[in-house]
């Protein structure tokens, strides 16, 4: 599937492997597009739903506010929304908001 751009600092690239859906994304998460990153993540089809942050080299606070308002999304609609790739810096900011839940740790 093409990428799709949410923002210049912020690509978003969605693909279909064993029937879960990934979103793989690329570059910045900040202000400007962490709202469009959420709508994007529940915009996602009624699948289980990984999210790729390997390809990010920043997110701020509002970034992970998106992360989590689409896992509730997906967990209020008895599905799972997980978080595979997180950098160092990434794992740190999630241990540090108790937001570790998130990672799948299996990838």
């Amino acid at each position: 599937m093409p990428v799709q751009s949410c923002d210049t600092d912020l690509q978003v690239e969605r693909v279909q492997q064993d029937g879960v859906h990934v979103v793989k994304l690329r570059g910045e998460v900040d202000i400007a597009n962490a709202d469009r990153l959420r709508r994007t993540l529940v915009e996602s089809p009624l699948t289980e739903v990984l999210v790729d942050v390997s390809g990010l080299n920043f997110i701020e606070a509002r970034g992970l506010a998106a992360l989590v308002a689409a896992h509730r999304h997906w967990v209020a609609r008895g599905l799972r929304m997980r978080v595979r790739g997180a950098t160092p810096l990434l794992r740190r900011m999630l241990d540090l908001t108790r937001l570790t839940f998130l990672l799948d740790e299996a990838v």
